[in-house]
């Protein structure tokens, strides 16, 4: 089936920020769209967004380039091309670009066509979107429902406090469903806003739903988000874990890190041994991006010294699912897990590549938004879909956030788990 018409436009994202949003109408009359986010802690290593520069409009980053991209050129490029080969739609898109990163037409551009074709092929098949990612492209063997991990307090650059460390999440596990397993960290989630406001210390809502407060260092957020969760009545580390993404490359600079826990600039090793601290403390369902991501040795390090313990150690901006360096980190033994974000390299064939080699290296795959995010819940339907083990969108708040939750409770009820 072939592309009738194919048109972009601006819409604003989570953050007031303008995005690109695509449709597509096939021959037949099928109709499908599509929105990108945009992330705001962004490895040096991402595909390119490309924002128009005019300080006189959205403070330079308005997407009308990107949007005239898809309706000049890309729209151009794949007039005569069967929807239903995607590989064949991307690649055709990634040499149009004729980049490493997308520079030319932008990822934002170009996934915003490669995730709206997904969509369209989806509905010619009858497949719910889920479905046809599970039997399109072979990622899993069975259906599954994913971890939820919820991001509850908001640090770095996602919230307005002195915390260095940017995501505070929490990890419900019970036998239940999905559902349940929604409601304990709603709980918790409440919970905690009425502990930071009967202490005085709340401040209001980041980026991605998470709570900011007045904390005095990263440790004393993990000590409230540990109260707010036995307030609940729930186990410590059992019912509900912690989850950790500290942005490492936020606080770092010149070889140190620096951070408010801590009276001095770390190195990598120290704060390795920093981290291993706060692990017996607190027993973390995983860490994320604890050190620089270009520090190659350091990671190696970080990944041996918890080999012994349960926690995953996830890639994000070290890896900016990027294959090439994700080939990379299983060769070298620098993570065993990998935070997947379409964004990060902006086409559906080039995160199924992914996907499928960390799945190879027995790695954890988390499915991730962003925290510039839109309505759109193709993230949900696509985590079901490959298989992921974990899905990181938010706190259970928010509209942008919730929708994909939401879809989540949805498929589950499709599938009837």
């Amino acid at each position: 089936m072939k592309i009738a018409t194919l048109q972009a436009h601006e819409i604003i994202d989570s953050r007031g920020y303008p995005t690109v949003e695509t449709t597509v109408v096939l021959e037949n009359g099928l109709l499908a769209t599509s929105s990108v986010p945009s992330g705001a802690s962004t490895g040096t290593h991402e595909a390119v967004e490309l924002r128009d520069g005019d300080n006189n409009r959205f403070m330079g980053k308005g997407v009308l380039k990107a949007v005239e991209n898809v309706n000049l050129h890309i729209a151009h490029s794949l007039k005569h091309i069967d929807i239903e080969n995607q590989e064949n739609v991307d690649k055709t898109m990634m040499e149009l670009d004729g980049t490493e990163n997308k520079s030319k037409l932008g990822a934002n551009a170009i996934l915003s066509v490669s995730e709206v074709i997904l969509k369209a092929s989806a509905l010619l098949a009858k497949k719910q979107l889920f479905e046809y990612v599970f039997e399109t492209f072979g990622l899993a063997k069975e259906y599954k429902m994913p971890q939820p991990t919820l991001n509850v307090v908001n640090g770095g650059k996602h919230g307005n406090g002195k915390l260095e460390f940017q995501e505070f999440h929490i990890m419900p596990h019970t036998n239940q469903s999905f559902a349940q397993i929604m409601a304990m960290g709603s709980q918790a989630y409440l919970m905690l806003q009425k502990l930071l406001k009967e202490n005085n210390i709340f401040q209001g809502i980041g980026d991605e739903g998470g709570f900011t407060a007045n904390f005095e260092n990263n440790r004393q957020a993990l000590e409230y988000l540990q109260k707010a969760i036995e307030a609940c009545n729930y186990v410590f580390g059992k019912d509900i874990k912690i989850g950790l993404d500290t942005a490492a490359s936020e606080f770092y600079s010149d070889g140190k890190y620096n951070i408010s826990d801590v009276d001095h600039p770390m190195d990598g090793e120290e704060l390795i041994k920093y981290y291993l601290s706060l692990h017996t403390a607190y027993d973390f369902g995983y860490l994320e991006d604890g050190l620089f991501e270009d520090d190659w040795k350091g990671w190696q390090e970080m990944t041996k010294a918890f080999a012994q313990t349960s926690c995953p150690i996830i890639g994000d901006d070290f890896l900016t699912t990027n294959p090439v360096r994700v080939k990379e980190a299983i060769n070298t033994n620098s993570c065993n897990a990998v935070l997947v974000k379409p964004n990060q390299i902006g086409t559906i064939t080039e995160v199924v590549e992914v996907v499928r080699h960390a799945k190879t290296a027995g790695w954890k795959i988390v499915l991730s938004h962003r925290s510039g995010e839109t309505n759109d819940d193709f993230v949900a339907d696509f985590a079901v879909g490959v298989g992921a083990d974990i899905v990181k969108f938010g706190a259970p708040a928010r509209g942008e956030r919730v929708a994909k939750y939401n879809r989540l409770m949805e498929i589950e009820t499709l599938l009837g788990k």
